[in-house]
């Protein structure tokens, strides 16, 4: 839904600057801004995927590690 909701603006601003003479420069400029921040939602998102995948990570090593201190106490 938020990609389409920011193309659509995007797609919106960039046909009113090509196709309507006055305000164009800030037209364009704004339709610019809006694809700076659907990048920067796009790598946001990045960075939570890759923080979840460093807590899964964590938890199987504390997981790997209380089987080690089972085995070891078994042993």
């Amino acid at each position: 839904m938020f990609a389409y909701c920011t193309t659509s603006v995007i797609r919106s601003e960039l046909n009113f600057a090509i196709f309507s003479n006055p305000n164009a420069s800030r037209r364009i400029v704004n339709a610019l801004a809006w694809i700076v921040n659907a990048l920067a939602w796009i790598v946001n998102a990045l960075a939570w995927i890759v923080n979840a995948l460093a807590w899964i990570v964590n938890a199987l090593a504390w997981i790997v590690n209380a089987l080690a201190w089972i085995v070891n106490a078994l042993a």
